[in-house]
Formats: C-alpha cells, structure tokens, sequence
C-alpha cells in the first residue's frame, strides 16, 4: 500500500476524478434546477429524463465495447475535450450577451449524463489496467471516499450559488474543471496492453456491454440513479 502512495499516477488519478466530479456535479444538480424553474420546466425535465435514461441504456453496451477495445487514456481525455467543447460553447454564449433557455439546458443536461456514462467505467478500468490488482482495490476505496467528499462539496457550492452567479461564470469554471482533468490524465504515462482483435457481431457487442455492466452493479445502480434523479 506505501507504495501506491509513491506513484505519482495515483495523484493524477485522484485530482483528475475531483476535478471532474466537482465541475460537473455542480452544473448537474444547477441544471435541472434552471430547467424546472422554466414554465412547464417539471413536464420538461420528466421527459428528458425518460429519453436520456434510454439512450443511455441504449449507449451502455457500445461503451462496454469501447473501454475493451480502445486506449482508456484515449476515451478519457475525449471525453473530457466533448466537455470542454460543449460547456465551453455555452459558456461562450453566455459572455456573448445572450440568455439561456430550456434547449440550452436540456443539451447541457444530456451531455453531462453522457459524460458520466462514459467516465465512472472508463476510469475504474484506467485504474484496474495500470495499477497492480492490490493496489486497485485500495484506489477503489480511496476514490469512493474522495466520491463522496466531492458529491458534498458540489451540492453545497451548487446551492450557494445558484441564487447569486450567472450561469455562464459556472459553466466557465465547470469548463476549467474539464481542462484541468484533461491535462492531469494527459500527464498519466500509459501504454495500452495489446489484445488480439475479435470481430463481433452486433448481437455479441450487446450481450458483452450487458454482461460489462452486470459484473459491476454497484456502478449500474450508480449510473442509473444519476440519470433519473431531480
């Protein structure tokens, strides 16, 4: 165990996962908020939630297939440029004078649901990769405890300041979080482990991602109460 504590990918692991939960924590719990204070905003938020739990679903066993398939680095610094990208434009918008509707939180609402359909299992198979099974499982336990520290210091700064700081001045430092996440998983040295390439069929990329998901249920029930929450 003193030994992860000396390996500096263990540091770029644990800022890079606080970064991240803590920027898009924030902008996940403001987001419905906003939406619902729109007129018709809770018949609105209903419905995008159903459709985006669906395609979430829907997208789970393709992100089963990819984490196996693809550099994991690869998938998590994309994932973080998508942030950077979509918060970013919106963050441009809002500088740019204009006003926020429901369209534009609805699309920020998808994409961060995107983004932690995409995150939690790729990271947790990052760590599993590049780290001894040993060292894992300490990680794991220190990651839920840093999860759930940052799942309080988001709702806290959420609730302050919603009432009080334009949207766009959180979406920039939501957009911050994302680069700075970015960079720290861009410092992370890693070589992706060769596997021999199987072409599947889409019936097997199904059942596999299924079958991804059902050996992790802890991160099933995870995902799908991120989705359905309000």
């Amino acid at each position: 165990m003193s030994s992860l504590y000396h390996d500096s990918r263990l540091y770029y692991i644990l800022g890079a996962n606080s970064l991240s939960a803590i920027g898009s924590g924030i902008v996940m719990i403001t987001i419905p908020w906003l939406l619902i204070k729109e007129s018709g905003g809770e018949t609105t938020f209903g419905y995008v939630s159903i459709v985006a739990t669906l395609i979430m679903f829907l997208l789970t066993p393709f992100i089963g297939q990819s984490i196996d398939r693809f550099s994991r680095k690869s998938l998590l610094l994309c994932n973080e440029g998508i942030g950077i990208a979509i918060i970013g434009m919106m963050a441009i918008w809002g500088f740019a004078g204009q006003s926020y509707n429901s369209i534009h939180y609805i699309i920020i609402y998808i994409a961060g649901s995107f983004y932690y359909l995409l995150f939690y299992p790729t990271i947790f198979a990052f760590n599993q990769e590049i780290f001894q099974s040993e060292h894992y499982k300490s990680l794991s336990g220190t990651m839920e405890i840093q999860g759930q520290l940052t799942q309080v210091i988001s709702g806290a700064a959420a609730s302050f300041l919603i009432e009080i700081i334009s949207l766009k001045w959180i979406l920039l430092v939501d957009m911050l979080t994302f680069a700075g996440a970015f960079f720290l998983f861009l410092c992370i040295p890693y070589v992706k482990k060769k596997e021999v390439k199987r072409k599947a069929t889409f019936k097997k990329q199904l059942f596999e991602g299924i079958h991804f998901m059902k050996k992790r249920p802890k991160l099933f029930w995870f995902l799908l109460a991120t989705y359905t929450s309000s």
